[in-house]
């Protein structure tokens, strides 16, 4: 029959009358497109079915492949599995109807218009096919747009002429079909679907129940806390440096993994990290609040898994799905805008990197992505801490600061906005001065932390129960600040800095701090805790418990990143890098030379009015300039990020500028490319540089061709 139709296609109006009454509503559009001169033809259902593999292939099966290799998504959002599968048919079952329905009807309506629109949307999903291998294979984004544009086109004549085509297409729809079996059977997605509730585990009897505290930071290489002599830095972290009243600090700690989503599960499982497995309780059943049971009072906070039990964990409630739903939406669609569109067209959408959620929500407000993906602030740690028992009591928080995003101050005080990470991809860009510019940041936001590390330490200390506590404070891996390396990931070259991490315990009845240069890992925290609870165990452990006075000093620590890469047993007390840092910084210096580091740093403080501060026609955009109308330290934020974009040609990325606030210079730094952004300015100020109420923030062109340096104040205009 349905040859029989294609055979008997007339090119006249008239042939079109010859079909007779028995004629389908599908042979009438083909017809009545037909009849126009010069319009291909193409049945509904091909139309459909074409649209429908568009979008399988272009969306719905790149996006279902990156979240079921980033199962860390779904734990985050705190997704069941009846969630995961909801979300798997919107992505393969109503994107996809919901494109090429409307598509087939307009064409049902109006046939010339409606094939207009038909090939419009299947020529940009084609087009969306191709990008991602055309970004492979070629370095030019104009001329990936070029080809991928060319490649759709190809596609949208295909289908509109090749009738053989057109037969297949009809069957487009299976493809998600398809899709969706995979994922929901063969990839990793399948074990967040097939996920099974973990039944409380018996209790394991614990010789000596004392309190358990581990604190797992995120993103801090120890370099960042040492001095020349590789020490902690008292006078910059003087909270980091109190844990060495009576804690061990194991100053060779080695992390595992580059990622927290791989390294997490490892420190609470103490065995290897399992590919393919969601960081849940089902995945990893020995884990270390199975180890203690219902036995222990446990309360814990888990951004990036899910290891411990509702049964197990108090005050664990997963939010509803009206309370989940929003924010997965959400999330996924702007995961799914970064797989759509080219690399260069992603730059206006909110960073994935990181957090796990809330990346709509950081689009100007940095903190909020981290409070949406935390879900507990360290306050409730602390009241936790001061609330647990004396005996048998479990607290475990994994912090998200310091890692990027960065937006704290030493001074407790957050600040508004976002510089992003200036990379290309996953590694930084060649302009050191901007890979710089972060490493103050990160350090700045360690400084942050630090005073948390002080409440911690108070906190404890004036709990009745501290002396018989076993606590823990870690963290799960380093970043490098190398222009044009990897900033994260795990290189021969860059190692120092991502694989050797903060690793401070104190054991039960310890009450002397000691340094200890044995080659440590995170995998000994669990053997560390069986050890101290005196517990029996059959589990596997990869190793050791750090309570033990001998080790072995030639242990061999494995890293798994983008290389694999064996630690030596021994290092430096003072690397490389760290000599790199405090030059750069300074050491146990204060802030100050942090905030003002580079060549013009004896600028900072100077009235402006002392430097000249001629006009210049070069035009300059302050990003938020309403910001500084009203600034108001008590509400905990300032808005020390001064941004700008550049708007004239003559301000290269080798000018520098001078930040004017309230009529003193109050930071430096200079001009720099910020991907296709064009030319960008960025500097933090301390907080100190305002006062309450408004103020006024100024740019000027640093001259320095003379016998002192003299400032041009530039032009501001309305940031578009």
């Amino acid at each position: 029959m349905r040859k029989n139709q294609r055979q008997s296609r007339g090119p006249t109006h008239e042939g079109t009358r010859s079909a007779g009454a028995n004629a389908t509503p599908e042979r009438e559009v083909q017809d009545v497109a037909a009849a126009k001169e010069g319009a291909p033809t193409i049945a509904l259902l091909d139309v459909t079915g074409s649209l429908v593999l568009g979008v399988a292939l272009a969306v719905s099966q790149p996006v279902l492949d990156l979240l079921s290799r980033n199962l860390t998504f779904f734990t985050a959002h705190q997704a069941t599995p009846l969630d995961v599968v909801g979300l798997a048919l919107l992505l393969t079952v109503a994107l996809p109807l919901a494109v090429a329905l409307p598509v087939a009807w307009s064409i049902r309506v109006a046939p010339r218009s409606g094939l207009i629109v038909y090939g419009t949307v299947l020529g940009l999903l084609g087009a969306a096919v191709a990008v991602p291998f055309l970004e492979r294979v070629v370095d030019s984004s104009v001329l990936v747009a070029v080809l991928a544009a060319t490649f759709g086109g190809l596609v949208v004549v295909a289908c509109l002429r090749v009738e053989s085509l057109q037969t297949l297409l009809r069957w487009g729809g299976l493809v998600p079909a398809a899709i969706l079996a995979v994922f929901m059977v063969i990839s990793p997605g399948s074990q967040v679907v097939f996920a099974s509730e973990q039944s409380s585990p018996e209790s394991t009897p614990i010789g000596n129940p004392v309190p358990v505290i581990l604190l797992v930071l995120d993103e801090l290489p120890v370099q960042s806390l040492m001095d020349r002599e590789g020490d902690i830095d008292d006078t910059r972290y003087p909270g980091f440096a109190r844990l060495l009243d009576d804690f061990t600090w194991f100053r060779n700690a080695a992390t595992m993994h580059q990622n927290t989503g791989e390294v997490l599960p490892v420190i609470l499982s103490g065995g290897r990290y399992k590919h393919d497995v969601g960081a849940t309780a089902a995945g990893y059943p020995e884990n270390l609040f199975s180890l203690v049971g219902s036995s222990y009072d446990v309360w814990a906070h888990e951004g990036v898994t899910s290891l411990c039990t509702p049964e197990l964990c108090r005050d664990q409630r997963r939010p509803t799905a009206l309370e989940r739903w929003p924010l997965l939406i959400s999330d996924t669609s702007i995961v799914t805008a970064h797989v759509l569109l080219p690399d260069a067209a992603t730059t206006w959408l909110p960073t994935l990197e990181g957090t796990w959620t809330g990346f709509a929500s950081r689009q100007e407000d940095v903190t909020a992505g981290k409070d949406a993906e935390q879900g507990a602030s360290f306050d409730d740690l602390l009241y936790e801490i001061r609330t647990g028992s004396a005996r048998s009591s479990l607290r475990f928080f994994h912090l998200l600061d310091p890692h990027h995003p960065w937006n704290a101050l030493p001074e407790g005080l957050r600040y508004h906005g976002d510089a992003g990470i200036p990379s290309e991809g996953s590694r930084w860009g060649e302009d050191q001065h901007v890979v710089d510019k972060a490493h103050q940041r990160h350090l700045l936001q360690t400084g942050f932390v630090d005073r948390q590390i002080g409440q911690f330490v108070d906190t404890l200390r004036d709990t009745a129960w501290y002396d018989d506590a076993l606590v823990i404070v870690t963290a799960d891996h380093g970043m490098a600040f190398t222009a044009g390396g990897y900033f994260r990931g795990g290189k021969h070259e860059n190692i120092e800095e991502i694989a050797y991490v903060p690793l401070f315990v104190k054991a039960p009845g310890q009450t002397a701090g000691r340094v200890d240069n044995r080659p440590a890992s995170l995998y000994d925290i669990i053997p560390t805790i069986v050890d101290s609870l005196d517990i029996e165990t059959t589990w596997s452990f990869e190793g050791v418990s750090l309570l033990e006075e001998a080790f072995d000093p030639e242990r061999q620590r494995l890293f798994e990143g983008l290389d694999t890469i064996k630690l030596p047993a021994q290092r430096p007390s003072v690397d490389d890098v760290v000599a790199a840092k405090t030059t750069l910084f300074g050491a146990r210096q204060g802030w100050e030379p942090v905030y003002n580091f580079g060549p013009h740093r004896e600028l900072v403080g100077l009235a402006v009015s002392e430097l000249g501060a001629e006009a210049d026609e070069a035009e300059v955009a302050l990003t938020r300039s309403e910001l500084y109308e009203d600034v108001n330290p008590d509400t905990g934020r300032v808005p020390a990020l001064i941004r700008a974009s550049i708007r004239s040609s003559t301000l290269t990325p080798d000018t520098w500028l001078a930040v004017g606030v309230n009529g003193t210079v109050a930071a430096t730094g200079r001009v720099h490319e910020w991907n296709p952004q064009g030319a960008r300015f960025s500097a933090i100020v301390p907080p100190t540089s305002f006062v309450e109420g408004p103020n006024s923030v100024s740019l000027y062109r640093i001259d320095d061709s003379g016998l002192k340096p003299t400032l041009h104040a530039l032009s501001e205009v309305d940031e578009e």
